[in-house]
């Protein structure tokens, strides 16, 4: 999880991850699968390991334990078209598949240890992934990995640390939101060495995902989260 924070609830973790064609889909994504949507779920016991799994939108069928994952905190992401598998706390590691089928992964990268990926997003014709951690050396993390999608390849950085709260090292940045050209992150700003006491101002960056940078950043309340509404022309913080 994020840290201490994450989606686990105490009989089981259920993350989701959604393939679906969208109307006013970004230049980066292919056309709508014409099987229809599906959801990517993966579950799996709180302290134990999980599986990834396929909910098929049309029927709700469930095609199960398509592939294991050791450990318990594995994130799905949807990115140009293609699912990965998000290894946070513990694993430090992303894996891209081929397609929902899963199988062996077309790449697997480490995000360096204690990184804690958190998301992937393509975005200017690169991935991008969160680390919410500082790596274990201290020469990383807390910032958004750039990587070359088609390799896994390290591209660059986006560079967080105007950002950074307090002496860990970290703004704590989770999931993107796409917008146009550019990806919008939260940064949830915990003080991990006081107990995870949030800030009380989070904020919100843009990034311009061209450039590789920060362009923009905006103020909210503590601990922030984003999700698109309706027809993504609007977000709820």
């Amino acid at each position: 999880a994020a840290g201490s924070v994450g989606t686990a609830v105490r009989c089981g973790i259920l993350c989701l991850g959604l393939l679906a064609g969208c109307p006013s889909a970004p230049p980066d994504t292919p056309p709508p699968d014409p099987s229809g949507w599906a959801a990517i779920v993966v579950a799996g016991p709180f302290s134990g390991d999980v599986s990834a799994s396929v909910i098929h939108g049309e029927t709700l069928a469930v095609t199960d334990g398509l592939v294991g994952l050791t450990g318990s905190d594995w994130v799905p992401a949807v990115a140009d078209g293609a699912p990965y598998l998000i290894g946070r706390s513990g694993v430090d590691a992303v894996r891209r598949y081929a397609d929902r089928a899963f199988g062996a992964p077309r790449w697997e990268v480490s995000t360096g240890a204690g990184g804690n990926p958190q998301d992937a997003a393509r975005c200017g014709g690169r991935l991008f992934v969160p680390r919410f951690g500082r790596l274990t050396g201290g020469d990383g993390g807390g910032d958004v990995l750039i990587l070359d999608p088609a390799s896994g390849a390290t591209l660059g950085r986006v560079d967080l640390s105007a950002f950074v709260e307090s002496d860990d090292g970290s703004p704590e940045p989770v999931s993107f939101v796409r917008a146009g050209d550019d990806l919008l992150l939260p940064l949830q700003r915990f003080d991990q060495g006081a107990g995870w006491i949030p800030d009380p101002e989070g904020k919100v960056v843009r990034i311009d995902c061209a450039a590789g940078e920060v362009s923009a950043a905006i103020s909210t309340g503590p601990n922030p989260r984003l999700s698109p509404l309706g027809d993504g022309r609007g977000l709820l913080v």
